[in-house]
């Protein structure tokens, strides 16, 4: 009994089958982040001294490249903030500098081992109401050279609280917000 010859992209496949998976074995993962937000209520406040020991517990388990933080009312709740993560991973992180608004703001915080801070900026989404900033950060992974690795973190706060003046308002801020978001270049 003779077989047809094997055609030829079954041969090719299966020789280059082998040398395409050893091509993916040694090529270097893609780096996965891992960006925390949270809303830490008018931080430090009188009770932030109180509450630290409970953000260090939840923080911990996260293992998080960024935390990004609402309701951060002054640099020293910035500095007393990164000496929390600190406390969990001694040295591994930094802020970004304050940025003071009308009423309470962000924080950024990053592991320099991770991310490389790049800048930011902060605008009120809402000039006719100008409450709260929206904080603005450039990031970039460490390891990219490519400006096309480069992202930004938002954080913002809307205003709070029922009401229809309320809930207009907090439309104004998104539309602002919006309209920001479409001016960001490709």
């Amino acid at each position: 009994v003779s077989m047809a010859p094997e055609p030829f992209r079954a041969r090719a496949a299966r020789l280059i089958a082998p040398l395409l998976a050893l091509s993916f074995a040694l090529a270097t993962p893609a780096y996965a982040l891992r960006v925390v937000n949270w809303n830490i209520l008018n931080y430090p406040g009188t009770s932030g001294p109180a509450r630290d020991p409970l953000y260090r517990v939840v923080l911990a388990p996260l293992a998080a490249d960024v935390v990004v933080t609402e309701e951060t009312t002054t640099q020293a709740g910035v500095t007393e903030f990164l000496g929390n993560l600190n406390t969990n991973e001694p040295g591994q992180w930094a802020a970004a500098p304050f940025v003071d608004g009308n009423d309470t703001d962000s924080g950024l915080f990053y592991k320099p081992g991770s991310v490389q801070f790049l800048g930011q900026w902060a605008f009120y989404p809402n000039p006719s109401y100008q409450l709260r900033y929206v904080h603005v950060y450039r990031l970039k992974p460490v390891g990219y050279s490519s400006d096309a690795a480069e992202f930004r973190v938002y954080s913002l706060h809307l205003k709070a609280s029922s009401g229809s003046s309320n809930e207009q308002t907090r439309y104004d801020e998104c539309v602002g917000l919006r309209d920001s978001l479409n001016a960001v270049p490709p």
